[in-house]
């Protein structure tokens, strides 16, 4: 019986002979989307002198989530349409 190779990727995936490459690549744009979109986010809300706190009252969002949001630990989400 042929053994699997398994590798771990810099992004912390696994993958079995390369499979999952495709998807390290994904992960690392996601990744590099949420710390710019952070850096940008918190860089505006310091320019009209909002505090984290303001800011995630207007935008219905408890205070955490704008940290998490500025830090590039949580990605946003598409505003939905009614």
């Amino acid at each position: 019986m042929q053994q699997t190779q398994i590798r771990a990727h810099r992004c912390g995936d696994t993958a079995v002979r390369g499979v999952a490459r495709g998807a390290c690549r994904q992960k690392n744009a996601k990744v590099g989307f949420a710390t710019q979109f952070g850096r940008n986010l918190a860089r505006e809300r310091e320019r009209v002198g909002l505090s984290q706190e303001e800011l995630g009252v207007r935008a219905s969002l408890h205070r955490t989530a704008v940290s998490q949001l500025e830090r590039g630990e949580r990605v946003p989400r598409q505003a939905r349409r009614p």
